[in-house]
């Protein structure tokens, strides 16, 4: 499903956070930022897809439970790369 695993949340001030595995790949903001030269349009439109099709499985499983998905914040910056 190409998502990464929620492990935990800290609820307590002033420590919030989500615990997450880890993403050796950093984010696909950094990426696009320090690469000059560009991508290749066919690995961009693979990076386009499979952030597609994360966005179907998520609403995939909600939709039995009628939980409402909200995606507030989806950006480059927030899509984490499993690999270097």
């Amino acid at each position: 499903s190409n998502i990464i695993q929620l492990i935990g949340i800290c609820l307590e001030e002033p420590n919030f956070c989500l615990i997450m595995e880890y993403a050796k790949g950093g984010s696909l903001g950094r990426l696009l930022s320090v690469r000059k030269n560009g991508f290749p349009p066919y690995v961009l439109i693979k990076w386009a897809i499979q952030v597609s099709q994360c966005m179907y499985y998520l609403h995939e499983q909600a939709l039995p439970y009628r939980i409402p998905i909200i995606h507030r914040d989806l950006k480059s910056s927030n899509i984490l790369l499993s690999e270097d």
